[in-house]
């Protein structure tokens, strides 16, 4: 049996979140927090444009590396939301 379905906004948060290396400090959680914010503002019409530019930027980078991310891995998987996939 083969399922399809898309790829949404909340899978690539819990990706991003188990694969987050430095999650289980204060300062990695506040950082998690604010790139997963950033990952669910990305599908709203009105912060799409900002998201786009934050995850092209030197922070986005900095970030990912305060998380314990890939800042690549991580622009990866963002980009993979809308996308279908199968089972």
């Amino acid at each position: 049996m083969k399922y399809e379905s898309e790829i949404t906004v909340n899978m690539v948060c819990t990706v991003l979140a188990r694969n987050a290396t430095t999650a289980e400090t204060p300062e990695g959680k506040l950082w998690l927090a604010v790139l997963i914010n950033a990952v669910r503002d990305s599908s709203k019409q009105q912060h799409k444009q900002e998201c786009l530019s934050f995850f092209s930027s030197g922070w986005f980078k900095t970030i990912c590396g305060f998380c314990g991310l890939d800042p690549q891995y991580t622009r990866e998987i963002i980009g993979r939301i809308g996308q279908e996939y199968s089972l």
